[in-house]
């Protein structure tokens, strides 16, 4: 293989892993804001209807 392939070839491994521990790091964000919106919403339904404040 020539220089050029192997650099063509680093970079694409490079721009692979970054890709995929984006994708990884923004679905782990998402999970963690369904599970805070879940436990705002039981916290508020067991709440008193009245309260206001």
């Amino acid at each position: 293989m020539t220089s050029g392939w192997i650099i063509f070839l680093e970079i694409l491994l490079v721009l692979g892993l970054a890709i995929g521990w984006g994708v990884h790091e923004i679905r782990g964000l998402n999970r963690l804001k369904r599970e805070r919106e879940a436990r705002e919403k039981a916290e508020a339904a067991s709440r008193p209807a009245g309260d206001g404040a």
